[in-house]
C-alpha cells in the first residue's frame, strides 16, 4: 500500500493539505467503490492493526469529503474507508436500498477477506458521517453497536425509522460514551435544529455520560462547517476514542 493515488491536483500535492485516496471494489451484487485513505506499507510487510475511520460524505454520496481530506489521517496512522455510492442504486446510504452496501462495507472490514490494507485496532471503527452521511452513521451504529468506539455527525441528522437505544453500548478506549453532533447555526437545512432534537432523544438513553457532545457553531452554515469547526478539537475526540490492544 498504496497502490496508485489520485484525487488532488499538482498544487494540493505540493501544499500538502489533503489526503490523496486509492478506490478498491467491494465484492458483491453491485459494484461498490470504496476508498481508502492510509499509511503507507513497505512492499511484504506483515498485514498489522491501526485505528480505523469509517466516514460517509453528504449530499450524493458519490464522492470523497475535502473534510476527511484535510484530516490527513495517513499522517496520524489512521486509514480512512469512504464508500461511494453506486450510480446505480437511487436510495443514499441511510435509505433501504443503499443502507446494505454501507453495512457490507462495515462488515468486510472485520473478515479475512477485508478490502482494507490494514485490520481494525481494537476491533472498533471510529464513525463520522457529514450531512445525510450523518443519517447513515448514525443508523450504522445502531445497528452494529459493538464494533462503534465513537460516532460523530457533522451537520448530520437523524432520517429516523430504527430504535436509538442500543447507541448506549458505544464505549471508546477512554471509557465514555463517544457520541459527538456538529452544526453550524446558520445551517441552511436546519441541521442545527435536528441535532439539538436528536441530542433530545440521546439524554434519556445514554444520560448525562461525559462524551455525548452537541456543539452549535456560531455564524457557520451547512456548507463551511468544515472551516467553522475546530479540526485539532475535533482529531482530539477522534484520538480519545481510539481502542488501543
Amino acid at each position: 500500500w498504496p497502490p496508485k493515488l489520485g484525487a488532488v491536483s499538482q498544487e494540493e500535492r505540493a501544499q500538502g493539505i489533503f489526503s490523496e485516496y486509492a478506490t478498491v471494489q467491494l465484492p458483491g451484487e453491485h459494484t461498490l467503490e470504496v476508498a481508502i485513505v492510509a499509511p503507507a506499507q513497505e512492499p511484504g510487510a506483515a498485514r498489522t492493526a491501526v485505528p480505523t475511520i469509517l466516514a460517509v460524505s453528504g449530499e450524493a454520496q458519490h464522492h470523497v469529503s475535502r473534510f476527511f481530506q484535510s484530516w490527513r489521517a495517513e499522517n496520524k496512522g489512521w486509514q480512512v474507508i469512504i464508500p461511494l455510492r453506486p450510480r446505480d442504486i437511487q436510495d443514499l446510504f441511510f435509505m433501504d436500498g443503499g443502507f446494505p452496501l454501507v453495512m457490507a462495507t462495515m462488515e468486510n472490514l472485520f473478515t479475512e477477506s477485508s478490502i482494507a490494507p490494514y485490520d481494525v485496532e481494537g476491533g472498533k471503527l471510529v464513525l463520522v458521517g457529514t450531512s445525510n452521511g450523518g443519517a447513515t452513521v448514525l443508523r450504522m451504529a445502531a445497528k452494529m453497536p459493538e464494533r462503534v468506539s465513537s460516532l460523530n455527525l457533522v451537520t448530520g441528522c437523524n432520517a429516523g425509522g430504527f430504535d436509538l437505544r442500543p447507541l448506549e453500548q458505544i464505549v471508546g478506549g477512554d471509557g465514555r460514551c463517544n457520541i459527538r453532533l456538529y452544526a453550524g447555526d446558520q445551517d441552511q437545512f436546519s441541521h442545527d435544529t435536528a441535532l439539538k432534537e436528536l441530542h433530545q432523544q440521546l439524554l434519556p438513553i445514554v444520560g448525562e455520560k461525559p462524551g455525548l457532545q452537541l456543539t452549535i457553531l456560531p455564524g457557520v452554515g451547512h456548507f463551511d462547517i468544515g472551516q467553522g469547526l475546530d479540526k485539532e478539537e475535533f482529531w482530539a475526540g477522534i484520538e480519545a476514542a481510539r481502542v488501543k490492544p
